[in-house]
């Protein structure tokens, strides 16, 4: 059985705006990352080993763990608002 040329050009099409979305999403995303470092940076997060958790908006402490890996430490510090 042979698939028309129709539905070939819908599956290609969905296929296209399926990746059209994921790097929508992607850009989204960066944009986000870049808006929690300019903020980190604001508020001077960066050289105090934090960082800004975009789920909770409230800020994280980082530490270094013994076997050199870096750890988030669940400790709320103040929200962000």
């Amino acid at each position: 059985m042979e698939i028309t040329p129709q539905d070939r050009y819908q599956i290609l099409r969905a296929r296209m705006d399926a990746d059209r979305k994921e790097i929508e999403a992607q850009k989204s995303n960066q944009e986000m990352e870049r808006v929690i470092l300019e903020m980190e940076h604001k508020y001077g997060l960066i050289a105090e080993n934090k960082t800004i958790d975009p789920r909770t908006a409230s800020v994280r402490v980082y530490s270094k763990s013994k076997n050199g890996t870096t750890e988030q430490n669940n400790t709320e510090i103040f929200a962000v608002s």
